[in-house]
């Protein structure tokens, strides 16, 4: 397992200047917003507890509670969430139908790339709470 230091992927996403808004850090910051924007457009009901286990896992890694997570799928979901969370779509979200498409599509791809980590994840946090 290719695991990588909280500061490892920060040095990363600093020297993609294009990735900055990507950070862990920033994304754990508006993690409410998101969940305030899936929680509204009916088309995310499917993806809800997906989509807030992906932001549980940014914020544990933010927090260096959980750090066992690949740089890539680190970086893939928080490019996800970003994208979600982003005005800037390729489909604009206020697009009557297919305003969410593509974020929807951002996301189920990178949840079906990221599966076993996020899975790992999960099982960690039950873990967690069953030791507390």
């Amino acid at each position: 397992m290719n695991n990588t230091t909280y500061d490892e992927v920060m040095d990363f996403v600093k020297d993609k200047s294009e990735y900055s808004n990507i950070a862990p850090d920033k994304i754990a910051a508006n993690s409410d917003a998101i969940m305030r924007k899936v929680s509204v457009a009916g088309e995310f009901v499917k993806l809800l507890a997906n989509i807030k286990n992906m932001i549980h896992m940014v914020r544990a890694y933010c927090k260096k509670q959980y750090t066992k997570i690949p740089k890539k799928t680190l970086v893939s979901v928080c490019f996800a969430l970003f994208y979600v969370a982003s005005p800037v779509d390729a489909i604009p979200d206020n697009t009557p139908v297919v305003g969410y498409v593509d974020d929807i599509a951002v996301v189920e791809r990178v949840l079906k790339s990221a599966n076993k980590d996020i899975d790992d994840f999960i099982e960690w946090e039950r873990q967690q709470s069953s030791a507390a």
